[in-house]
């Protein structure tokens, strides 16, 4: 078996050095060069409070060498930070220096996976670079997603060790950031560790403050106020895009209307549309709280049980994005994780968690854009929201059914 693991390992590992690592030493791509100009302008002392003003954005990218077109909405304000200590260099030196950062911290990664799930390396190796896709292209395009996984799992690491304020503190460092480690929020609460979501909660509060002081107040009221809630409602962009692949995006294709984005919709209503989207949100919400509440009520709070329960609010967190892109799915991994820790597969449930995932990260997209905008059969031009919608409705099974099989410490994923 383990010769099986050790090919597996070769051939993800080649994939991802060919597609993601290589390209990302050879050339500038989309998404890095927004990173490093916001970074770059706060090293050399620019004014910064037209960051989102895209055109003058623009402008200063063209500036520093970069042909990319790029913006700065929706990013949070505190987001210049982010690539300081790269954007002292040009802006492909400042890549190929950002990439081997990212490769220390996928070893990272794989290190407190390990010990956040009490297996091995081989397990863990797989469990990360069957992400594909996502891992490629957070390679390829310098994204922070793989360092913000790390936060996460560094961060569950520290609650299984009961920890709790030093959780918080490393949850709130990448909520200030990406908005999806605040799911943790509701960890917290829902297990009564109230230092943790104290901790999550101050941590976020303290680096907008120093963003404040740093970049100026005009700047942040302008992110709350024009660029937030657009962003959190999907609205950035192209939201009609089935490259979005969320249920936002599906749903705007078929009820709301635009003129230039969405000419030709099923049906022309918005009510329609808000209210389609509102019992998504309301069925994937109710399914999580009934798979939560089923676990409690038949077993009681366990360690283990902690982590499945974990997994499921932060799967739901992922089903219900209003937009996404493929390296989104690196989050993926800390949820599957510890779903399938002590998976034997003699469980359905587990089968398709495994299935789905690798489906996830293998699926060759492309070919399923030849159906966007061809009325009903647009829904074929989201298959990853199809399969995470299954890999959603899989996990809440597996936690439902948790007072019906006992969790074996000694299986082992291959």
């Amino acid at each position: 078996m383990r010769v099986v693991q050790y090919a597996a390992i070769c051939i993800f590992a080649g994939l991802i050095v060919w597609k993601g690592l290589l390209p990302a030493f050879s050339q500038l791509d989309t998404d890095f060069p927004n990173y490093y100009t916001s970074s770059r302008l706060l090293l050399d002392g620019k004014d910064l409070s037209r960051l989102y003003d895209d055109r003058w954005f623009q402008e200063q990218m063209s500036s520093y060498g970069i042909s990319q077109e790029g913006k700065f909405s929706p990013f949070p304000p505190v987001t210049a930070f982010l690539m300081a200590p790269v954007a002292v260099f040009d802006p492909l030196t400042a890549l190929r220096v950002w990439t081997v950062l990212n490769i220390l911290v996928l070893g990272a990664l794989i290190v407190i996976l390990s010990a956040i799930t009490g297996n091995d390396w081989r397990w863990s190796s797989l469990l990360v670079l069957g992400s594909g896709i996502a891992l490629i292209n957070n390679f390829r395009m310098g994204q922070w997603y793989l360092a913000l996984l790390l936060l996460m799992a560094g961060g569950w690491y520290l609650y299984q060790r009961k920890h709790f304020l030093a959780s918080g503190i490393l949850f709130g460092i990448g909520a200030a950031f990406k908005y999806f480690p605040v799911l943790f929020l509701g960890v917290f609460l829902l297990q009564k560790e109230w230092r943790g979501a104290i901790a999550l909660a101050a941590t976020v509060a303290l680096v907008y403050g120093a963003g404040i002081l740093a970049l100026g107040w005009q700047l942040h009221y302008e992110f709350f106020t024009q660029v937030l809630r657009p962003h959190v409602g999907g609205n950035i962009q192209d939201p009609f895009s089935a490259n979005l692949e969320s249920w936002n995006s599906l749903l705007r294709k078929f009820f709301v209307y635009d003129p230039l984005l969405n000419a030709s919709p099923i049906l022309h209503s918005n009510e329609v549309f808000v209210f389609m989207l509102s019992l998504v949100i309301a069925a994937a919400v109710g399914a999580a709280c009934w798979a939560l509440y089923r676990s409690r009520l038949n077993t009681g709070p366990r360690p283990e049980h902690e982590d499945l329960q974990a997994a499921l609010i932060m799967l739901t967190g992922m089903l219900l994005l209003p937009a996404s892109a493929t390296y989104h799915f690196l989050l993926l991994i800390l949820p599957v994780g510890l779903f399938l820790r002590r998976a034997d597969f003699r469980n359905i449930w587990e089968k398709i968690l495994v299935i789905t995932y690798l489906t996830i990260g293998f699926l060759p997209y492309r070919f399923f854009r030849v159906f966007e905008g061809k009325q009903y059969l647009t829904v074929l031009a989201f298959p990853r929201l199809w399969v995470m919608t299954v890999m959603f409705i899989a996990g809440c099974c597996y936690v439902a059914s948790l007072s019906r099989r006992s969790v074996r410490p000694d299986a082992v994923f291959v």
